[in-house]
């Protein structure tokens, strides 16, 4: 039976035991979809049957199987032997990969506990820890499952204000880490001048990673690392690390690739590994500097447009004055722009990766650097004075890995 040993054959009287009806009659192909779930292996009904008989030693009646054979004559008898125990086989361990299979559908968390044949409390306890490795484990109402849709799930955060009355941070995007152009070097020195200018808190407006196009053959000829696991722990490794600083990061369409290709969100990981990193979701984030200022930062999906300030200008047409924010940082594009408009202060955010062959072959050009931003406040903690810094960067460098 060398073609069924994927099979255990707990599994598979469990299946058989859950789908046999009141009558005696076996569900052969609700049996088989079950074990298929369990196994990760296409499992069809014919093979489950033979598996079954197997194991049991015997023919099981189903909708549809043969007639019963008929009777054959008594064996004489002959002295019976003493039956000797078999040693039982320890089970094996439900692994991860057991666990993604049941994940991919929609179920109750004790749903999926009964079909793996595990308590539910260990269950929970096992997609916690995916839930903590980075895994988009997904739960609604009484359901969980693994999603693989970007959604946006931005936070809204608010830091300790103690009347300041001058607040310094700074304001940088799309590093695309893993990529064969990023600019590692100029990061780090921008976070050495931005520490130099007393900054404690560094924003990212996404795309932290280069993630993985599977609709763009080319893009894996771009990449230093392929894949979830080795990127994340790429950037773990490398992202500058600067004493009194913290990374406070939203993900964008290139960290998203993840999600859609294995369901797993890269900003997770990142933040379980760094202290000095907070993941703030996925697109947008809203950051409230003082009670009475807020910042948002948003990183689109659109394209490159022929006017410098058309997406930010249209995106800030499209706001209602309720959801204006005082400040607003936009990645995505790789430009840098300042502007204020409709009493927000518009700040496109560039980039630390050098053209790439796709932006080349867009006509796309790109600005490497990031802001130093100082803000002066009144005592109610509204903004009386701005003072933007743009750090650029011109000459890239080769193979800065």
């Amino acid at each position: 039976m060398r073609k069924y040993e994927f099979l255990k054959d707990s599994d598979v009287l469990h299946a058989v035991s859950e789908w046999t009806d009141k009558k005696g009659r076996v569900h052969w192909k609700q049996a088989a979809h079950d074990l298929s779930i369990v196994t990760g292996e296409n499992v069809d009904s014919e093979t489950v049957r033979s598996r079954y008989r197997f194991i049991t030693g015997q023919i099981t009646e189903g909708y549809s199987d043969t007639p019963k054979p008929a009777p054959t004559l008594p064996a004489p008898e002959v002295e019976p032997e003493k039956p000797t125990k078999e040693p039982e086989r320890p089970e094996a361990e439900v692994t991860d990969d057991q666990i993604l299979n049941v994940l991919k559908a929609k179920r109750t968390a004790a749903q999926d506990a009964e079909i793996l044949h595990i308590a539910p409390d260990e269950f929970d306890r096992r997609i916690k820890t995916m839930e903590d490795a980075g895994l988009n484990i997904t739960r609604h109402a009484s359901l969980v499952w693994l999603e693989r849709a970007a959604l946006e799930k931005g936070a809204d955060v608010i830091n300790d204000w103690n009347g300041e009355q001058e607040i310094t941070f700074a304001v940088i995007s799309d590093t695309h880490l893993c990529n064969k152009h990023q600019q590692l070097t100029y990061l780090n020195d921008f976070y050495d001048r931005a520490a130099a200018a007393g900054v404690s808190t560094v924003y990212h407006a996404g795309d932290i990673s280069d993630g993985y196009y599977k609709n763009r053959p080319d893009h894996i000829y771009e990449l230093l690392k392929i894949g979830f696991d080795e990127q994340a722990e790429y950037i773990v490794e490398k992202y500058p690390h600067r004493a009194g600083i913290v990374t406070k990061f939203i993900t964008g369409n290139h960290d998203a690739t993840h999600i859609k290709n294995g369901g797993a969100d890269i900003g997770k990981r990142i933040a379980s590994r760094r202290d000095d990193m907070e993941y703030l979701g996925y697109m947008s984030a809203k950051i409230w500097l003082t009670p009475q200022c807020d910042m948002d930062l948003f990183h689109p999906l659109d394209g490159a447009t022929y006017a410098l300030s058309y997406s930010s200008q249209k995106f800030v047409d499209g706001l209602q004055g309720g959801q204006k924010p005082r400040l607003l940082f936009i990645g995505h594009h790789h430009k840098a722009l300042y502007f204020p408009y409709r009493n927000i202060h518009v700040f496109e955010v560039p980039c630390f990766e050098g053209q790439t062959t796709f932006e080349k072959g867009k006509k796309i050009n790109v600005n490497v650097g990031g802001w130093i931003i100082k803000i002066r406040v009144t005592p109610q903690g509204t903004i009386s004075a701005i003072v933007p810094q743009l750090i650029p960067y011109y000459d890239m460098i080769e193979k800065d890995f």
